[in-house]
């Protein structure tokens, strides 16, 4: 369960709900308030599955630095995002019958 960003939520809700979402959603702003949950919340709702066990669920982030500080991770490389596009031009592992939005 998400605490705050109520707008936001019900705004992504009444666009699943009528089938009207925006080809992509960019979630920025300072660490640590929930736009990662939130992102994952949606993805989630979308498909049908929880991101553990959804091989449709792709994440691109940056690795924790040397240190291992979590909070300070470096910046996404370039044959990262040359991957995901690679998966995301694949198509989808659960398929179009697994249920949530297709």
């Amino acid at each position: 369960m998400i605490i705050g960003h109520q707008k936001i939520k019900n705004q992504l809700d009444k666009a699943v709900r009528n089938g009207q979402l925006s080809h992509a959603y960019l979630f920025s702003g300072p660490r640590h308030l929930g736009k990662f949950s939130l992102a994952l919340e949606l993805a989630e709702k979308l498909t049908g599955r929880k991101a553990e066990i959804n091989p449709d669920i792709v994440i691109a982030s940056g690795e924790i630095n040397k240190e291992g500080d979590a909070s300070k991770k470096s910046n996404i490389k370039v044959e990262d995002i040359r991957e995901l596009g690679r998966k995301l031009y694949m198509t989808t592992y659960a398929g179009k019958n697994e249920g949530g939005y297709h």
